[in-house]
């Protein structure tokens, strides 16, 4: 039973049921907390809807139709057709069985009381939700984030597609241009272009994910390439006119100007935070450039009686980073707590085929930061595991303190580097060095031994070890 303030009806609110906010009621009912959660549009939020999982449910079947595709010594090529209803059916199924498992059925059973409609704060205690007010002692704001609309002259912004359009739609357009080769956008072109589409992807920056090290994305655009997306990077779209199928865009880029002709037109420029029509200008809480809620390393917004956790507070749009700041949002609302969010070792993957991973520094930012790091970059071309699936094209990027060895960052592309980033993670979290991971036990023939070969990579040519040296 809660010792809460007894005068309001709910120990805890929560705006949103995504990531952040369930995990924030989760953790509020495990300490006896009551809970109401208010959702205005799909429960479970974008991840679990129209993000994460049909986004991973699409690259799975482009990824085995692909392999299906690719010849192997002794196996023979196959073009799989595509029943795109089934296909879309799917993905459907999948959605819907974690929604009801994870979301609806777990809400009922943990004793959430969802509401249903928009919820905008009347004072600092209490939101207006569809003509009722509901009333909780504290609240968390966890309304995450919404795609960004580029301005395109002559192409209506209702006419473009974001991934939320696109992954509700699940449609396969013959023709697709994607505005934007950050994470959502590489997704989208490698699971269209896997599953048959002619892609265009296009990027107004001389580098695909900027976060990472450039030879790495520089090889996965490469790679992109040669499985039939044409990147044009360093490129805008300048107007686009409706033709009976599409659209026609008119392209400037370093080689001038182009056009390409498409049926579809998805825009992956990024996402903003989803602030507006809260009523947070009622209660006081500062939101910063980019609309973001601003909040301290306790989650806790400019009004002592409101925390914030996930994308709405502009950090790190990952639905781990989210689940880890809604709980701790919870911890410390219903305590009065100082626990700080821990940023240490954050990975992200952009799962690409193959998928790219990292975590911790690049070279450029361990130096920024005051560090004397030096890097070193391993091919797969001498990765067993590689070698044997031939899938030669990946990359490792390990970057150290110079006088310690101390491990500062990892970055993978290649086979099965999404599952290897974890051990990196591990690695950076413990304060490993370069010569632990360059001794650790790495079983051979695994995808993980990219980790210590790279470590040794450091001192050694690898080229002129043995396979299991």
């Amino acid at each position: 039973m809660s010792t809460l303030h007894a005068s309001a009806p709910w120990d805890l609110g929560i705006i949103g049921s995504g990531s952040a906010a369930f995990a924030a009621a989760l953790e509020a009912r495990a300490r006896g907390a009551s809970v109401v959660l208010i959702e205005r549009d799909a429960l479970g939020g974008t991840c679990v809807n129209v993000g994460c999982v049909p986004s991973k449910a699409l690259l799975v079947a482009a990824h085995r139709r692909s392999l299906a595709a690719s010849a192997y010594p002794g196996l023979g090529a196959e073009t799989l057709p595509i029943d795109h209803d089934e296909l879309a059916a799917g993905v459907r199924g999948v959605v819907s069985s974690l929604v009801k498992r994870k979301y609806r059925d777990l809400a009922e059973r943990m004793g959430i009381d969802v509401r249903y409609g928009t919820a905008r704060f009347v004072s600092d205690e209490t939101v207006s939700v569809g003509g009722d007010e509901l009333t909780a002692r504290r609240w968390i704001i966890a309304t995450g984030a919404h795609a960004v609309l580029p301005s395109v002259d002559g192409l209506d912004p209702a006419e473009l597609w974001t991934s939320t359009d696109a992954l509700t739609a699940l449609e396969i357009p013959a023709r697709v241009a994607i505005i934007g080769a950050g994470s959502i956008g590489l997704e989208l072109a490698t699971a269209y272009s896997g599953l048959g589409a002619r892609v265009h992807l296009i990027e107004s920056t001389p580098q695909a994910v900027a976060s990472a090290p450039l030879e790495l994305t520089g090889a996965l655009v490469e790679h992109l390439r040669a499985s039939g997306v044409a990147v044009a990077l360093t490129t805008t779209v300048g107007s686009a006119q409706a033709t009976t199928s599409g659209w026609l865009l008119q392209l400037q880029g370093p080689e001038g100007a182009t056009q390409v002709e498409v049926d579809r037109v998805i825009a992956a420029v990024g996402r903003r935070p989803t602030t507006e029509n809260l009523g947070l200008e009622t209660v006081g809480v500062e939101l910063g450039a980019r609309g973001e809620v601003v909040v301290d390393a306790t989650m806790r917004t400019s009004n002592r009686g409101i925390w914030a956790a996930g994308d709405v507070t502009g950090g790190p749009q990952y639905v781990y980073v989210a689940a880890a700041q809604g709980a701790l949002a919870a911890r410390n609302a219903l305590s009065d707590g100082d626990e700080h969010f821990d940023d240490r070792a954050i990975p992200a993957v952009v799962f690409t085929d193959p998928p790219l991973a990292q975590v911790g520094l690049t070279l450029d930012e361990a130096q920024h930061q005051g560090y004397d790091a030096e890097s070193t970059t391993f091919s797969f071309a001498d990765l067993p595991r590689a070698i044997v699936e031939h899938a030669t094209e990946g990359l490792a990027v390990m970057v150290a303190e110079r006088t310690s060895g101390r491990l500062l960052g990892v970055h993978l592309w290649g086979v099965n580097a999404a599952e290897v980033i974890q051990s990196a993670v591990l690695a950076l979290r413990t304060n490993l060095t370069i010569s632990d991971l360059a001794t650790t036990w790495a079983p051979y023939l695994t995808a993980s031994e990219a980790l210590r070969l790279a470590a040794q990579s450091f001192t050694t040519d690898v080229a002129n070890l043995s396979c299991c040296a």
